[in-house]
This record gives structure tokens, C-alpha cells and sequence, in this order.
């Protein structure tokens, strides 16, 4: 494999652990009291960023032995999709994603809290096709709308408590962009994930994502959850970097 290359507005070449560290800690809210010449500005402005007590809320649904309840499934989809409308009810959950119609997920919330036992351990100890296929069976059965391909891996990602890696558009660029030494603004040339429906091909897609992860981040499979989720948001932050 060629070298692999990390750019900071094209100039600096920053090593891996630079990388993670820098990129993982532009994917937060800044501290404007913060002025230490160690944190690098973010190149990305426009970026939908979380503040760390955020991020710290939706990371203890990954704790073994938590029970979610319904709230729980939306706070996750809040967190995915980076919507600011929702509501939450006995009798109604929605969520309204940026530039998207609003969605109703009461079916599914409510699916999935009343099979999460197996839907975990089907996440945690079956291959991706066969968690795949298991959520997608509620998805569908819920008929929830706008719940595609992307949410449901992040449903997976957190059922199998971070076994199964979260997936990103950007994530996927960026590991495309330093395999293959791309410049920053240049395509990687990314496709758009299959329709939901598409298990084959969903799983297809993941398995070249997360070969890629591996191979340039060998250590993701062994590392604990912080470690993880330091290397996604390095990932995420990156990838805005280039074109599709």
C-alpha cells in the first residue's frame, strides 16, 4: 500500500495520530476562550457540529447493559441526521432533518425497543448481512419513511455497541481520499449508498468501507468506544474536504 498521506489545507501532511487528534477535535462545538495555538482552526465553517456533553449523552446507549426506551431511538436519530425540530410524545415521535419533511418514527422506536434483546445480539455476534437484514425487517415493518440505508447501519453501530462501525458519506470519502492520496478538493470518486431494500449491495458497500478502515486503521477493531469515536470524527471532519 502507498503511503498514506493526511492533509491540512493542502500545505501540511500531518502523521496519523496528528490526524486523529486535530480532525476528531474540529468535530466539536469550540471553546472560544480557547486560544492555544494547538488547536488548529477548522476549514470547514459550515460544518453541523455537537458540543462534547452531547456527544458524551448519546454514547452511554452504548453501555451493555442499558435498556432503551423510545426516546432513546430518537435521540439517536436526532443526533444522526443533526435535526433540529423533533417531538416526543406517548402517542408520537418525529424528527425533521435539515432540508428534509418531517418524519414519524413511533412505529419504529417502538419496534425496536420492544426486540432490542435480539436485534443485539443478532448486531453483536452475526455477520453485517444478517444485522443488516434484521433491522431493515423493522425499518420496513414500521414504514417509517426517510429511514434509509445510512440510519440504519447508526442503529447497528449502536445495537452491537460499537462492533459494527458507524458509516458516513464523509467517513467513506476520506478513507478513499488517503488510500488514495488524493488533494484536498479533488473527487474521490465516491458512489451513493444502495437503496435499503438493496441488502446485497448495502452489504457489498460496507465491506469495502470497512476493509478500507482496517487497513489504514488497524488497530479500529480492538480499540475501545473513545478510541473509535476519535478516528470517525477525524473520518467525518475530513471528508469534507473533497468532492464525490
Amino acid at each position: 500500500m502507498k503511503k498514506k498521506i493526511y492533509y491540512y489545507l493542502r500545505e501540511e501532511r500531518f502523521d496519523e495520530s496528528t490526524f486523529i487528534e486535530k480532525y476528531a477535535d474540529m468535530y466539536f462545538e469550540s471553546d472560544e476562550s480557547d486560544e492555544s495555538d494547538e488547536n488548529l482552526p477548522c476549514p470547514f465553517p459550515f460544518l453541523n457540529k455537537t458540543t462534547q456533553d452531547d456527544e458524551n449523552k448519546i454514547l452511554n446507549l452504548l453501555e451493555k447493559d442499558y435498556k432503551w426506551t423510545c426516546e432513546d431511538v430518537l435521540n439517536i436519530l436526532v443526533w444522526k441526521t443533526g435535526a433540529k425540530e423533533y417531538k416526543y410524545s406517548d402517542d408520537e415521535i418525529t424528527l425533521t432533518p435539515p432540508g428534509r419533511e418531517e418524519t414519524n418514527i413511533t412505529n419504529l422506536a417502538k419496534k425496536i425497543v420492544e426486540e432490542q434483546a435480539d436485534l443485539r445480539k443478532k448486531a453483536s455476534e452475526c455477520c453485517f448481512a444478517e444485522a443488516y437484514k434484521s433491522i431493515l425487517d423493522i425499518v420496513v415493518e414500521s414504514e417509517a419513511k426517510n429511514i434509509g440505508t445510512v440510519y440504519c447501519i447508526t442503529l447497528l453501530f449502536f445495537l452491537s455497541m460499537g462492533k459494527i462501525a458507524i458509516y458516513d458519506k464523509q467517513a467513506h470519502k476520506s478513507l478513499l481520499a488517503i488510500k488514495n492520496c488524493v488533494l484536498p478538493g479533488k473527487s474521490v470518486g465516491y458512489l451513493t449508498p444502495p437503496d435499503k431494500t438493496a441488502k446485497k449491495k448495502v452489504a457489498e458497500m460496507y465491506d469495502e468501507f470497512y476493509q478500507m478502515l482496517i487497513e489504514l486503521f488497524p488497530d479500529y477493531p480492538d480499540c475501545d468506544i473513545p478510541c473509535k469515536r476519535n478516528i470517525d470524527r477525524a473520518l467525518w471532519v475530513y471528508g469534507h474536504y473533497f468532492e464525490v
